[in-house]
C-alpha cells in the first residue's frame, strides 16, 4: 500500500492543500471541473481566502494543460504553492474501477488527506446493503469513499430473501456474503438470515456514514468484548504477569515476547508499532464513556499480552 509519507508534513492556510486523483480523464472534463470548483468559490466570503483558492485551482489548470502530453490524463496531483505527480497503478485503477467511481475526486484541507486517499484508491472492501420499501428494492455496495449502485427493482409479492441471494456479491476481501438491511416491508417483521449482521426497520434514508457505523460495530465487536474480557480479569494472578502496558510494551517487543497487542484503530503509535510485525488486533470506541473510550482514557489505548 501506498503511503505517500513524503507529503505528511505539508501544512498550508485555508484549507488550500489538494489531492486530485484523476483517472482516464479526458482535458476537456478536466478542465470543465476546475472551472466549476473556481467558480463555486465566488461564494467564499472572505475576499483574502477567495482570491488565495481561486488563485491556487487556476494555478493547477494552467499547469496541466502547459504540460499535456496527449489526449488522457491519469495520476495523483498533491496541489500546494507546488504540484507533484504520483501514479495510479494497476491496483489503484481497478479499485476505482470496480466501484465506477468518477474519474475526477478530490479532497483539501490545512493538511493532506492522506487517509482518505489510501482508503480511496486502495480499499476493495466494501458493505452490501439493501434498503427495501414495499415491494421497492435498491441494493448498492459501499465503504467510506466509493459507493456504487448495482440493481434496483419494483417486485410484486417479493421474496427479500430470495432476491438477496440472487444479486449479492461475495466481498473477496472479507470472504463473506454479509449483508446489512433496513427499510420497512411487512415480510420484514421477525426477518432471520445468518448473513444479515444488521436490520433497521425504519422509513427514513439512512446516511451512508449511519450504515458504515453500523457495519464497524459489528466489526469490532468481537475484539471490543474479547478486550473487555481481559480487563475484568486484569488483577487476577493468572493474567496479571502476562499483561504489559505502555513503555513495558516496546520492552517485550524487543525482547520478542508479545504474543498480542489490543490497539485502537487510530492509536497515534500505531504505525510505530507496525514496524514490530506484531499480531494486532484492533478496537474502536463508538461513543464517549463506553468500554473501549475508558480503555483509551486509563490505559492509552495500548495493551500487549505477552506469550506467558
Amino acid at each position: 500500500m501506498s503511503d505517500f509519507s513524503q507529503y505528511k508534513s505539508y501544512k498550508d492556510k485555508f484549507d488550500s492543500l489538494y489531492i486530485f486523483v484523476i483517472n482516464n480523464s479526458t482535458y476537456d472534463e478536466l478542465n470543465s471541473k476546475l472551472d466549476n470548483i473556481i467558480k463555486n468559490m465566488d461564494n467564499i466570503t472572505d475576499s483574502i481566502k477567495r482570491i488565495f483558492l481561486k488563485s491556487r485551482i487556476s494555478k493547477f489548470k494552467e499547469h496541466i494543460n502547459e504540460n499535456k502530453v496527449n489526449e488522457i490524463i491519469d495520476g495523483i496531483f498533491f496541489v500546494s504553492e507546488k504540484i507533484e505527480i504520483e501514479c495510479l497503478n494497476k491496483n489503484h485503477k481497478e479499485s476505482l474501477q470496480f466501484f465506477s467511481h468518477p474519474k475526477i475526486t478530490y479532497s483539501y484541507g490545512k493538511t493532506y488527506d492522506l487517509e482518505w486517499l489510501s482508503h480511496l484508491i486502495t480499499n476493495k472492501e466494501y458493505i452490501n446493503v439493501f434498503q427495501i420499501k414495499n415491494n421497492d428494492i435498491k441494493y448498492f455496495i459501499l465503504n467510506e469513499t466509493k459507493k456504487k449502485y448495482i440493481y434496483q427493482d419494483s417486485i410484486k409479492n417479493i421474496d427479500i430473501k430470495s432476491v438477496i441471494n440472487k444479486h449479492i456479491i461475495k466481498n473477496k476481501d472479507e470472504k463473506s456474503d454479509k449483508y446489512f438491511l433496513y427499510g420497512t416491508s411487512s415480510q420484514l417483521k421477525n426477518y432471520q438470515d445468518t448473513n444479515c449482521f444488521q436490520y433497521i426497520n425504519t422509513s427514513k434514508i439512512l446516511e451512508d456514514e449511519e450504515i458504515i457505523n453500523y457495519y464497524k460495530m459489528d466489526k469490532y465487536r468481537k475484539n471490543n468484548e474479547e478486550l473487555q474480557d481481559i480487563l475484568n480479569k486484569v488483577t487476577h494472578p493468572k493474567f496479571i504477569n502476562k499483561i504489559v502496558f505502555g513503555d513495558d510494551i516496546y520492552l517485550e517487543l524487543d525482547n520478542s515476547m508479545i504474543e498480542k497487542i489490543y490497539i485502537t484503530d487510530n492509536h497515534v503509535d500505531l504505525d510505530k508499532i507496525k514496524e514490530y510485525n506484531a499480531n494486532l488486533i484492533f478496537v474502536k470506541s463508538f461513543n464517549n464513556g463506553d468500554d473501549i473510550d475508558i480503555f483509551t482514557k486509563n490505559y492509552n489505548g495500548l495493551l500487549g499480552i505477552k506469550y506467558y
